[in-house]
């Protein structure tokens, strides 16, 4: 898995750091120790997963998650887990959010959360874990940042608010209570690492001096084949897998393609291509195209109309041992 992301929290007493971002699928909550290599994913959904704030104790935690919104977390894209797609997945995860969260926070119906996690079961059961919905049974009132817990971890709080289309907007603070949890004490706080203790750190002189990596760009599977990422036009980027293996029992063949502007933040058209097979072990397709329309407000919406063949210009669908999610199914 790929280390980075939006940080969000210290954890671990101070010697890590929760971020959003990476993991196997859109993009998932993360776990990296800064006094060593270690790196662990705390979510494991098919949608577009966010941030997770742990309670004191670091037992729970609260999501920012459409996980319960099946027709707008855009559960079609991580289906089948992905390695190594450098070079398209930070392509569309704008599009993404813009449409599984702003454009709920806008007018669509659906949620973003809050969810409540175990994050031991979390972590271990993956997938099958189910978690606990606390949006708004209603619908009527979504989910924003701040989320916050008490300092005994058997209270968490967070902002709600009625969608921007509506006018005249309103907000109200939530609380859930842990009844089945005794008070706990917090972490041990130990002292964070400085840069010279944390093994991947880098000067601070190279920060504004990172470059993208140059393309093609070619990764060896652990397990055999290999994976190319590449920039196939001027707007057009490409995960190539060709028998790819990151154990030696499931194997990964065909291609993600992603066309779209080249600064995410100018309205224009994001379109996500794939064919991919899942072979051995694990068994799975990935076979779509899923074109998005942004706006002069960012408001993004899902493309429906017939391309110049007549066929659909979304469509499609993707499984992944027994799981499916189909284009079809997403909200407008």
């Amino acid at each position: 898995m790929q280390r980075g992301g939006e940080v969000k929290q210290f954890v671990r007493g101070g010697r890590g750091i929760t971020l959003a971002g990476g993991g196997r699928s859109i993009s998932e909550s993360t776990l990296q120790m800064l006094d060593s290599e270690a790196f662990c994913q705390i979510t494991d959904t098919l949608g577009y997963e966010e941030t997770a704030i742990f309670s004191p104790d670091e037992r729970y935690a609260i999501c920012m998650s459409p996980r319960f919104s099946p027709e707008t977390d855009c559960g079609v894209l991580g289906v089948v887990p992905l390695y190594n797609d450098i070079a398209t997945r930070g392509r569309y995860l704008n599009a993404l959010y813009q449409y599984a969260v702003a454009g709920v926070r806008f007018r669509r119906a659906g949620n973003i959360g809050s969810v409540l996690i175990d994050t031991v079961r979390s972590m271990k059961g993956g997938r099958a874990y189910e978690s606990v919905n606390l949006s708004d049974p209603d619908g009527k009132w979504v989910y924003y940042s701040p989320m916050s817990w008490h300092p005994d971890s058997t209270r968490a709080m967070w902002n709600e608010s009625t969608r921007l289309c509506e006018g005249n907007v309103k907000s109200r603070l939530r609380q859930c209570r842990l009844l089945d949890r005794e008070p706990s004490a917090p972490v041990p706080v130990f002292r964070t690492p400085d840069r010279k203790e944390i093994p991947y750190a880098m000067p601070v002189s190279c920060a504004g001096k990172q470059a993208k990596p140059k393309l093609p760009l070619k990764i060896k599977g652990i397990g055999g084949g290999v994976v190319t990422n590449a920039c196939t036009d001027a707007d057009t980027y490409e995960t190539l897998y060709e028998n790819y293996s990151e154990d030696g029992r499931t194997f990964y063949n065909g291609w993600i393609r992603v066309k779209a502007p080249e600064n995410m933040f100018m309205p224009g058209e994001t379109v996500i291509e794939s064919d991919i097979r899942v072979t051995g072990k694990h068994t799975g397709r990935m076979n779509l195209r899923i074109a998005l329309q942004s706006d002069e407000q960012f408001q993004v919406c899902l493309d429906r109309s017939l391309d110049e063949k007549g066929e659909p210009r979304s469509a499609g669908f993707a499984e992944y041992d027994g799981i499916r999610r189909n284009v079809a199914d997403m909200a407008d």
